[in-house]
């Protein structure tokens, strides 16, 4: 689907007034259905540039085609088509992975459990597993996250997994030390893949936390009484909301039917525009 600023875009284009309709191709592991007011994708987790662009007769498609990096470890299930390959107005704000939630780059504490069930970001998510009425915790340290050129309205995104219906909260904490953080909390959360997205400003400070210094990020998962828990952690990120750039949009969005990518493959990703005149 063509967004409301793609086709703006586009007519910039036609005018001659920017030189390309799209420069880079993302990739990403939300699966809400494309709107005309889609800005980014749901989560993303890597983007391409563009080397061509082709138009096809039989479908009356116009064709962009990248390779996806050899790093890249994701279960796919929405593409987007940039106008460029990053937002220079956001400058230092720009979007970013914060935690992928992987054992083979990330150690976490209180001996972490891992699970390939429910994995859309890498090789692998941090399941959390409570007994009934308990509480499971775990925190990575050793960061440096200076998040305070972020605005308020600036949104975090939190992807999870909840298995079942036995979970009374979720929480992650950014951490300027154990006494001082922010935190985010969903309560009752449904069963079911969650991309949670939340604006910075509606965190909650406990203590005196200091965005420039965040060097530990803690999870945790809360079963009901009774109930037992089940919720893997797959990623968290950071997207710039407000730094204004006519040129930089998200001309089209696309869910697709989810496909893997492994890290190390040779892959190519196309997306595809109907145009007609």
């Amino acid at each position: 689907m063509i967004t409301t600023d793609g086709k703006y875009h586009i007519k910039r284009y036609l005018a001659t007034q920017v030189p390309q309709i799209g420069r880079c191709i993302a990739l990403g592991i939300g699966s809400t259905a494309p709107a005309l007011t889609d800005t980014r994708l749901n989560f993303e987790v890597a983007r391409t540039d563009v080397k061509s662009v082709s138009y096809n007769f039989a479908t009356n498609k116009l064709v962009w085609k990248a390779n996806v990096p050899d790093s890249l470890a994701a279960t796919v299930y929405e593409i987007g088509l940039y106008s460029l390959e990053a937002n220079t107005a956001a400058g230092q704000a720009d979007d970013r992975m914060i935690t992928s939630f992987d054992s083979a780059s990330e150690v976490w504490s209180n001996t972490p459990t891992w699970s390939t069930a429910n994995t859309r970001i890498g090789e692998d998510s941090l399941r959390q597993s409570p007994a009934a009425g308990a509480t499971v915790s775990n925190e990575v340290a050793d960061l440096s996250f200076d998040l305070s050129l972020y605005s308020g309205v600036d949104v975090f995104l939190f992807a999870y997994n909840n298995l079942n219906t036995n979970t009374a909260s979720v929480q992650v904490r950014f951490k300027t030390d154990d006494t001082n953080y922010f935190s985010y909390t969903a309560t009752n959360p449904v069963a079911g893949y969650h991309v949670d997205t939340v604006n910075k400003a509606t965190l909650v400070s406990t203590g005196t936390p200091n965005w420039a210094a965040i060097n530990k990020i803690e999870v945790y998962t809360v079963s009901k009484a009774s109930l037992v828990a089940t919720v893997d952690w797959d990623g968290i990120r950071v997207a710039d909301s407000d730094s204004i750039n006519p040129d930089y949009v998200l001309v089209a969005r696309e869910t697709v039917t989810p496909f893997l990518i492994k890290a190390g493959s040779v892959n190519e990703i196309e997306f595809s525009v109907t145009i007609t005149v």
